[in-house]
């Protein structure tokens, strides 16, 4: 699966390289996202903020149609809260990720002070180190006034993940260089194994900003 993978995003770069001769423009991009998980073993979690950084590449950055490419640092993840007995269970699961959006993208205007787009495409993810942090408040204050917290690593039999994405966003040029502001959302399919976490599932709102060196024109 992983060589699949990779394979097509070596030729989905090869296309975006051909479709036009104007160089590339590189950025960087940041913001946070809103994440939670579903599956067979996950019961009913609730999102958990997380972060969104890296670099992103346009190809054929003048034309109505391109390509965005990006390398990024991701949080995903999930925290619920249940009663056990005697006491209180807080949980919470975090999925620090590496992606790689490769998105078509279609400048909806590309002459306004600001030019709106939307994306779609495909996000290949691997996860990276997860654990789950837990607290335990105890109601009865004589056994342990202030509960305990901890954490333990996810050991993981299948860490790769496909999700469909899709964005709007709009581009802002300035003097020098190019300002972006985007919503985008990512659907996974393939899922991820954590030990008695199966086959999970995550979803995730982001909302980032981006700038683009060079010139916007």
């Amino acid at each position: 699966m992983r060589v699949r993978a990779l394979v097509v995003l070596v030729a989905a770069i090869c296309v975006a390289a051909s479709m036009s001769e104007a160089k590339p423009r590189i950025g960087i991009k940041g913001g946070m996202g809103l994440s939670s998980i579903s599956g067979k073993a996950t019961l009913d979690w609730n999102y958990n903020l997380g972060y969104v950084a890296g670099l992103s590449m346009q190809f054929n950055p003048q034309g109505q149609v391109g390509l965005m490419v990006e390398v990024l640092a991701t949080e995903h993840g999930a925290k619920r809260a249940q009663s056990v007995p005697w006491s209180n269970l807080a949980l919470s699961l975090h999925l620090p990720t590496l992606e790689v959006p490769v998105l078509g993208m279609f400048r909806l205007d590309r002459q306004s002070v600001i030019r709106p787009y939307i994306v779609g495409g495909p996000t290949f993810a691997i996860g990276l180190n997860p654990e789950l942090r837990y607290q335990v408040m105890y109601m009865d204050d004589y056994y342990r006034p202030d509960g305990y917290e901890g954490e333990m690593e996810l050991h993981s039999t299948h860490e790769f993940d496909i999700g469909l994405t899709f964005g709007i966003g709009a581009e802002v040029p300035l003097t020098r260089g190019l300002f972006t502001v985007e919503a985008r959302y990512v659907h996974g399919t393939s899922g991820y194994d954590f030990e008695r976490y199966q086959g999970i599932k995550d979803e995730t709102i982001s909302f980032t900003f981006g700038y683009y060196f060079g010139s916007s024109n």
